[in-house]
């Protein structure tokens, strides 16, 4: 739902709100609009350079309150760019409650929108993605 929904809607959208709640205040201003679109401007080209050198690309937020905004961007990117390899990968931090779901999400996307997303099994921290409990020891 994330793709149909962009930041210019999204303050329309809200023009209409009775009473300015969360929806209406988490809106961003038109600069914030313009940072957000030259930051996925530069990582479309990151990703693009990636995909003509024939080299992975991982993203990670680090910080935890960033990860929705992230796993948003690269969920575009790998939709763009992951068709007939992968080369876009983001990290899921398996301490987390939610790391278990997450990574079932973006599977379940990548094999219905027919874009690739594959886990490496061979190193211990890409296995955490195959089996959490391996993650918790």
């Amino acid at each position: 739902w994330t793709t149909t929904l962009d930041p210019p809607l999204m303050r329309r959208l809200a023009g209409y709100c009775k009473k300015q709640g969360s929806f209406a205040q988490a809106v961003l201003t038109t600069d914030e609009e313009k940072l957000v679109k030259s930051m996925q401007s530069r990582l479309r080209r990151l990703v693009a350079l990636a995909a003509d050198l024939n080299v992975r690309l991982m993203i990670d937020a680090e910080h935890t309150y960033f990860q929705p905004a992230i796993d948003n961007l690269v969920l575009s990117m790998q939709r763009e760019f992951n068709k007939n390899t992968d080369c876009v990968y983001q990290t899921i931090q398996c301490y987390l409650k939610d790391a278990k779901t997450r990574n079932q999400l973006f599977m379940d996307q990548a094999r219905i929108e027919n874009w690739q997303l594959r886990r490496r099994k061979n190193d211990r921290h890409y296995s955490c993605l195959l089996n959490l409990n391996e993650c918790r020891r």
